[in-house]
């Protein structure tokens, strides 16, 4: 979470007392950080495959990503059939199962955008907000699309 530029601030559950001065240790909790990256990424997949199934016009409305799961929002212009469902599900897990490394690239929105990353300001995790399926944390996370999925 940024609350000024070229500032990061975290949040963290303490246990007992704290003073002016006094040295601190951070730990991230590793496997449950892995689990919400996975899940993040699910998002995106789950994203592009709606899109290629249902069409352009889909656009994700909100996300939860948790470690243990994520649900995925979005608008379509009617319902989906079960035959398109098993297409999306089929789709997202063929690509997940190609087990293709994630490159993860800081950049502004609007530099995001220009590579073809979609924006939506309706997301949310069990831990924060930000531009399309953010992590754990509250930054901004853009996405450009790099998977072409085939029909």
């Amino acid at each position: 979470m940024s609350a000024l530029p070229g500032l990061t601030s975290h949040r963290a559950t303490l246990t007992g007392e704290i003073f002016a001065g006094q040295d601190a240790l951070a730990a991230i909790d590793g496997p449950r950080r892995d689990a919400l990256r996975r899940n993040h990424t699910g998002t995106h997949l789950l994203h592009a495959a709606l899109r290629t199934v249902l069409g352009d016009q889909v656009r994700q409305q909100g996300s939860l990503v948790a470690p243990d799961r994520l649900r995925f929002d979005f608008s379509h212009h009617g319902g989906v059939s079960p035959e398109e469902l098993a297409a999306v599900s089929a789709m997202a897990n063929a690509e997940v199962l190609t087990d293709d490394e994630v490159v993860v690239e800081e950049t502004t929105k609007a530099e995001a955008e220009a590579m073809g990353a979609l924006a939506s300001s309706a997301t949310s995790t069990a831990s924060g907000s930000g531009w399309f399926g953010p992590e754990s944390t509250r930054s901004n996370c853009v996405v450009a699309p790099t998977w072409v999925p085939s029909a």
